[in-house]
């Protein structure tokens, strides 16, 4: 059996008919973001091409929502067909686009088999804006829903932007589609206009539903530093403005601007779902000092749970967004989009919580994608053979996710890092390997005597592909995962994850 060495004594011993173990893990930094990346949605390495097949080669946000039984929507933000790299900006430029996919279980990643789309196969911008600053500089979908067979897309009608999360905006409005979203009355829906102090509390909102009397809308001010407030409506009479109460705290009213916090941290970007198993209405916002946060309750107006971190800055330095999938309304699997700045993509990733919204079978890898690291050399808590650099071409064709990976240059190259765990344990690993030069990878799992209990490789693959395998801790109290070149060309890394599954 491997386990922790004790405070009396360092040394190891070795089983009878075991090879020498492994080194346990160096005492250090625990894993910060609990959650686990299952796909690239769009851009460069996304599972799906929609550079080529779309011209969405940078956009943000990725709002989920079932358009019918059989058809997942997802509306996008600011989308461009050539990206100027490192934030939003280019060429071909929309203010939103929709597309639609048939894969309703997100748990190996989001294809897309169609988008809204131009004569000329480029995604049709839905919403037009005026695309003037200090106008209207953009229309960006904020919430997304289907009621009775139609579409409920809010979106807001942004002024200007301001410093880096603060923006103004001149309303919002609910568009609606009577045909799977092909085409959208954006005109004549309810609108919130914002106030001359830019304080409006439901500028940017999230949609959600527990029966199909009533829709809840939750709402912040415009930017980042708003709180979250409460309105809902009976789901037959949506389009009329008048009809939407407000809660204030103790009971619903039709005054807009006497709501209560749901509680009082800031919030933005927000989303929220009911999942019927948990019975716990389910809210993920970003939280602007902090990350992506998750709190649960038991009724729209409350308790709201403390707030769980769900992905941080320092493993995802540009994140934000974070809007759930509408498959997270069953189990304790929360499946949501997170974007990245720097990338300007859209990246579903999986959390999985209790009714509490404690964290359950947590992401247990510590910089799971090299974001601690610094300069080009790669160091603890990773250990490496061979000729490994940091590879920090972030917006390049080769690269994947925040703003570095690990660079395999050479056959035997390797990065490995050895984690705690509990024996007797099942454990799910991944990583996304690319061999962008026609040479192999390989990615697993080791025992605490150096043995390989589970392994996966992949050849000539230019894109990054999820490498995804299991094993048993056994008896022991750490692993180790790995990723190694194998062949003769450079072997691309990122994203790893080690997480109990049931």
């Amino acid at each position: 059996m491997c386990t922790r060495p004790t405070p009396e004594s360092d040394e190891e011993s070795t089983p009878p008919g075991t090879s020498a173990p492994t080194p346990p893990p160096v005492d250090g930094p625990t894993a910060h973001t609990p959650s686990v990346v299952i796909s690239k949605i769009t851009g460069a390495n996304a599972l799906t091409d929609t550079v080529s097949r779309w011209k969405v080669r940078g956009t943000d946000l990725g709002i989920f929502w079932m358009g019918d039984d059989a058809t997942l929507l997802t509306a996008f933000g600011d989308t461009f067909g050539t990206w100027s790299g490192d934030g939003g900006g280019g060429q071909e430029w929309r203010s939103n686009v929709l597309l639609r996919s048939s894969q309703l279980n997100p748990s190996d990643g989001i294809t897309f088999d169609s988008a809204i789309e131009e004569e000329d196969g480029m995604a049709r911008e839905l919403i037009p804006s005026m695309k003037l600053s200090g106008i209207e500089m953009t229309t960006i979908p904020t919430a997304a829903i289907a009621v009775g067979g139609r579409q409920y897309m809010a979106f807001m009608s942004v002024n200007e932007w301001g410093d880096p999360g603060r923006w103004n905006t001149n309303f919002s409005r609910i568009a609606y589609s009577d045909d799977l979203g092909e085409t959208w009355n954006y005109e004549d829906g309810p609108t919130w206009e914002n106030t001359e102090d830019w304080s409006h509390p439901f500028q940017m909102v999230a949609f959600a539903q527990r029966d199909a009397d009533t829709l809840y809308m939750f709402g912040t001010p415009n930017g980042r530093a708003g709180t979250v407030s409460l309105a809902r409506v009976a789901s037959d009479r949506i389009l009329e403005r008048d009809a939407w109460e407000y809660w204030d705290g103790s009971e619903w009213g039709s005054d807009e601007f006497a709501v209560t916090p749901l509680f009082d941290s800031p919030a933005s970007e927000l989303s929220v779902i009911y999942n019927r198993d948990l019975d716990r209405w389910v809210m993920v916002t970003l939280q602007e000092a902090d990350g992506l946060i998750l709190r649960t309750a038991p009724e729209p107006t409350g308790p709201w749970s403390d707030a769980t971190l769900i992905a941080d800055p320092i493993d995802h330095p540009s994140l934000y967004g974070g809007f759930i999938h509408p498959a997270s309304a069953e189990g304790n699997d929360i499946y949501y989009a997170m974007s990245e700045w720097r990338t300007y993509s859209v990246y579903l990733l999986r959390v999985t919580i209790d009714a509490d919204g404690a964290i359950q079978r947590p992401n247990l890898v510590p910089d799971h994608n090299f974001e601690w690291q610094l300069g080009d050399e790669i160091g603890a808590p990773w250990t490496i053979t061979g000729a490994v650099k940091q590879d920090t071409i972030y917006g390049a064709s080769n690269h994947f996710s925040g703003i570095t990976n690990a660079r395999l240059a050479e056959a035997g190259a390797e990065v490995s890092q050895r984690i705690w765990v509990d024996p007797g344990t099942r454990y799910e690993a991944a990583a996304f390997l690319s061999v962008p030069d026609g040479g192999s990878g390989e990615f697993g799992v080791r025992g605490c005597d150096g043995t390989v209990l589970a392994s996966a490789s992949t050849t000539g693959n230019d894109s990054y592909e999820r490498l995804l395998v299991s094993a048993d801790s056994g008896e022991c109290e750490w692993l180790e995962i790995y990723a190694q070149s194998t062949g003769d060309g450079a072997v691309l890394v990122d994203a790893f994850s080690l997480a109990e599954r049931e």
